[in-house]
């Protein structure tokens, strides 16, 4: 079960990743090869880090998104979930080529908020 998560404004697995996690019109899970396994559209069942709560049951243990609050990465992190980064616009295929070439690192640190960062 090592399908990827990706946030979408649309449901198609040629589109761009969605800006906002949280937001989501869509949440595209897609296999190790590249295929689309699931859709699911963004209500608030899923939104938010509600998804990663249901990881297990749809199968994705990776999310790959442009910006995830310290929040939503916590309740990944609890469930399992390994939090992926990328720094620039792009479409599913093109960052689940980065993500098998191994050139997207993993989140471990929990990541600012926009304008109110945390010093620890």
């Amino acid at each position: 079960m090592n399908n990827i998560l990706f946030v979408s404004d649309n449901n198609n697995i040629g589109s761009k990743i969605g800006h906002h996690f949280g937001h989501a019109n869509w949440y595209l899970i897609v296999a190790e090869n590249g295929d689309l396994v699931n859709s699911i559209e963004g209500d608030k069942k899923s939104q938010k880090a509600m998804i990663f709560k249901q990881a297990e049951t749809l199968g994705f243990n990776k999310v790959i998104v442009k910006h995830l609050g310290a929040h939503a990465w916590k309740v990944a992190q609890k469930w399992g979930v390994k939090v992926y980064f990328i720094d620039e616009e792009m479409t599913i295929p093109q960052a689940w080529r980065l993500f098998q070439s191994r050139k997207l690192k993993e989140v471990v640190d929990e990541p600012s908020n926009g304008d109110h960062h945390h010093h620890h």
